[in-house]
């Protein structure tokens, strides 16, 4: 049995972003490891809705994602 089998590397981001109706969400979210930042922030603003701006990535960590 190898860790592979079950578990995925990751990194961890924080990424705060200000919707339309300018609610700030703050948000903790998992990315497979090597992407840019510019990537997840793109990310982050075309797959929520109604982001007028993203604040804030910041690496967190590296973590284990589970295989689902």
């Amino acid at each position: 049995m190898l860790i592979e089998d079950y578990w995925v590397d990751s990194t961890l981001y924080y990424v705060e972003f200000i919707t339309l109706d300018n609610r700030v969400i703050k948000k903790e979210l998992i990315f497979p490891m090597g992407l840019p930042e510019e990537w997840v922030r793109d990310f982050v603003k075309s797959s929520f809705a109604q982001v007028k701006e993203v604040k804030l990535v910041e690496y967190m960590s590296e973590v284990l994602c589970a295989k689902g």
